[in-house]
């Protein structure tokens, strides 16, 4: 028996042979599992037979590998949506479905209610409700896993879409999940909720999703920096609560990111060995030359000089350090206050803004000082 080797050297063990019931194809593949991938090899009863097949089953191998991952079956998933659960505030209950890319929206007409842990409280909780959405879609994999792998990042990017769009913070309340599995009624970590089920007892606003949003997903999927900067948005909403600091530096990322559009980074010019690339403070401010004045992004300006101290000295300036608590003095200035109610909605506010721009593809083509 003659073996043809295209792989890594190994100890035959377990393997799969593949034959061709035609019998002028006088060789067989066979392939060996191997911690490096898998070693594949053509057997026949001699040299001569070999060579002659070898073209055939190269060709086979080479096709059949192209077409990994493009033949899978199709998936259908679905997964809940929801702006964050609040007890005495308006909560967002989606108006009328809608339909974004391959996904389907649909408002649930569900109230839940959920418990939330206070910080710094022992026993503490904080009680809140919201009426989520249901997003259906399909994905493609070689099981459910590898779909539900796909659904999940595009059910996360829907979510920073909106948050960015109904100026909320939108969370994912339950991940995609096997379509055949059906929705539940009642939050799961609860039970049957106690509280009346009327959405009209409680303060609400009711929201549609604008037309462009469709144009805006497009957007996100042939537009890299637009995506990263969305995440990024959505990662400043998520952390702010308890960790103020790292907000702001995803914040500024997110302005860096659109400004990338109107300002390269340049080598560092100091000294000949110098590698580092410079240029990240210009584009902080062409970014924000496109929804503010010269004058009104002045203060802004500011958010760089703590972010390089929790980036590179690992301070920190917010609510971290006092787990939570935030003064509220009205004769004496309160910086942790200033710094979260003050610098990080400014920023957030200006980098939405800068987000919608790119989100309706109406950012201009130039810095506008």
């Amino acid at each position: 028996m003659y073996n043809q080797w295209f792989g890594p050297p190994h100890q035959e063990t377990t393997h799969y042979d593949f034959r061709i019931t035609d019998p002028v194809v006088e060789c067989y593949l066979r392939v060996v599992p191997d911690k490096a991938g898998a070693a594949i090899l053509i057997v026949g009863p001699s040299e001569a037979a070999v060579n002659r097949d070898r073209v055939l089953w190269l060709d086979a191998v080479e096709t059949s590998t192209g077409k990994i991952g493009s033949e899978h079956p199709e998936f259908s998933w679905y997964s809940l949506l929801t702006c964050e659960p609040v007890f005495d505030g308006e909560v967002q209950i989606l108006e009328t479905a809608a339909r974004i890319g391959t996904m389907q929206i649909e408002p649930s007409g569900v109230i839940y209610w959920e418990f939330q842990p206070d910080r710094a409280s022992l026993d503490g909780l904080g009680e809140g409700w919201s009426s989520p959405i249901i997003v259906e879609g399909t994905d493609t994999g070689f099981n459910f896993h590898a779909a539900q792998l796909k659904a999940v990042a595009r059910v996360a990017r829907l979510r920073a879409l909106l948050s960015v769009v109904l100026d909320e913070r939108w969370v994912i309340k339950l991940s995609p999940l096997d379509r055949r599995i059906p929705v539940p009624q009642t939050h799961p970590e609860i039970g049957p909720s106690e509280h009346p089920q009327d959405i009209n007892r409680y303060a609400h606003k009711r929201v549609r999703l604008p037309e462009w949003l469709i144009d805006a997903w497009g957007r996100t999927e042939d537009q890299p920096e637009l995506a990263n900067a969305l995440a990024a948005y959505q990662e400043a909403l998520d952390i702010w609560d308890g960790h103020p600091s790292l907000a702001l530096v995803c914040l500024v990322g997110v302005v860096e990111g659109i400004g990338s559009r109107y300002q390269d980074l340049v080598r560092c010019t100091c000294c000949d060995d110098c590698q580092v690339n410079v240029g990240s403070g210009k584009r902080f401010r062409a970014a924000l030359s496109v929804v503010l004045t010269k004058k009104n992004a002045s203060p802004l300006m500011a958010a760089y000089s703590p972010r390089s101290e929790t980036v590179h000295e690992g301070r920190l300036h917010g609510s971290e350090l006092t787990a939570g608590a935030v003064g509220f003095g009205l004769t004496q200035a309160d910086p942790q206050s200033d710094f979260e109610m003050g610098l990080i909605e400014e920023l957030r506010s200006a980098a939405r803004e800068i987000l919608l721009l790119g989100l309706r593809g109406e950012l201009p083509t130039e810095k506008r000082w």
